[in-house]
């Protein structure tokens, strides 16, 4: 692109690098080497592309973690076994969990993973250690503080977790016990849930 010498200025000139935020893939950056191609009278796609911004609480996130520190490993929540041939079924699920601090860090959140076997020996996970390779389907979930916290080594980080359900919709609330308590996050799903109809 930087050498190329069209015979003649294209008419439109489309670009497809947009990402999460409009300008993460450098949208701009592209578009304005590119636009040497484009007659005055041309037509350039995507025109405008505002950013905007805005405030959240509280709700979970689906992210392609690639540079987090984990402060300590990951233990097991929630378990679910299909098929389940209970009675009475219920997936609602409760789960205190304790982590050790070896350093000094900054806490701003929680991030879930899952494992399943599909059939057999075949596994789909995302999992960092058991990771399925080339598998970008699915990325982990981060559940957010309310404000990030320090902790210090040698100290214990608690927290309690909930899957909780209606008719209606599923939802997770989660509070942090220690080393400081916070607020019960999320609760009964007034920021996020999953609706079942």
């Amino acid at each position: 692109m930087r050498v190329y010498e069209p015979p003649e200025k294209a008419d439109i000139l489309v670009s497809e690098l947009l990402a999460s935020f409009g300008d993460n893939e450098l949208s701009p950056e592209c578009l304005d080497g590119a636009q040497r191609f484009l007659k005055r009278s041309g037509i350039s796609i995507p025109r405008p592309a505002d950013k905007t911004l805005r405030t959240c609480y509280e709700t979970p996130y689906i992210i392609h973690l690639v540079n987090y520190y984990q402060i300590a490993p990951a233990q097991a929540l929630f378990k679910f076994e299909h098929p389940n041939w209970s009675d009475v079924i219920n997936n609602e699920r409760y789960k205190k969990l304790k982590f050790n601090c070896t350093q000094n860090r900054v806490l701003t959140g929680f991030v879930g993973f899952f494992d399943t076997v599909l059939y057999k020996d075949v596994m789909l996970s995302t999992h960092p250690e058991t990771h399925t390779h080339e598998m970008v389907t699915w990325f982990p979930i981060v559940f957010p503080l309310q404000k990030p916290l320090k902790v210090q080594a040698g100290s214990v980080i608690e927290i309690s977790f909930w899957r909780v359900e209606n008719p209606d919709k599923v939802w997770y609330e989660w509070c942090l016990e220690a080393p400081m308590k916070g607020c019960i996050m999320n609760p009964n799903g007034r920021s996020y849930f999953i609706k079942k109809h």
